[in-house]
């Protein structure tokens, strides 16, 4: 009589969504400092303004136009980045209240329902950008052209789009057999520094006291 053989079970770092998921959340490591980057040289841009105003009395020229283009940077730069790590305002009280095929069927479906919604405002962004390069579009101030920041929006909601379809792909898969190891979800960072706050260490004073409480 034959022993039956166990299932043989693909590991998960060789799993095609897994490498999905972590090859392209390289690339929304990578945008996500690119937009701290921004934000470091906008502080310092706007040290320069305050300490040439202070002692030169002169202003850095085209501050303000040069700070607009510089805000969609740090905005949407990390947008990818923040929907992976779960970074974002959740309204999930219903779905963690759910289980199992109820549960990933829900985030499968506002996962999917996200992911249109955006590729939508995308092609709305796709068509402010198109008429800014076509018909040219400048700031008030130093005249800087304005296509390139809206080809930038363009972009980065696509790589939101790109994150969405991987976490519904990752739901679905759930949904199908809820005994699969969970891949490709988003990935909270860590709360240590939220609990210390929630949870702030007690002082014992009774040494400074006499002991007496």
């Amino acid at each position: 009589m034959s022993t039956p053989r166990p299932p043989i079970h693909t590991p998960l770092e060789k799993n095609p969504l897994s490498k999905v998921h972590t090859t392209y959340g390289k690339l929304e490591n990578a945008l996500n400092l690119v937009g701290g980057v921004v934000i470091l040289a906008m502080v310092l841009m706007g040290g320069l303004q305050v300490l040439t105003r202070l002692f030169f009395n002169i202003s850095v020229r085209g501050y303000i136009d040069i700070v607009e283009q510089m805000m969609i940077g740090f905005t949407f730069f990390g947008l990818a980045y923040c929907q992976r790590t779960d970074g974002h305002i959740r309204m999930d009280l219903l779905i963690n209240k759910t289980q199992g095929r109820l549960k990933w069927g829900l985030e499968m479906t506002t996962a999917g329902l996200a992911s249109i919604s955006i590729f939508f405002i995308g092609i709305g962004a796709y068509k402010h950008f198109y008429r800014s390069f076509t018909n040219g579009d400048s700031s008030t101030d130093i005249n800087l052209p304005l296509w390139y920041a809206k080809g930038f929006v363009v972009v980065m909601l696509i790589t939101v789009v790109i994150r969405l379809c991987i976490q519904t792909t990752a739901y679905a898969r759930l949904l199908y057999d809820p005994d699969l190891p969970p891949i490709a979800l988003p990935e909270p960072e860590s709360d240590d520094i939220a609990d210390h706050i929630d949870n702030p260490p007690r002082v014992d004073n009774t040494a400074n006291n006499g002991g007496v409480s």
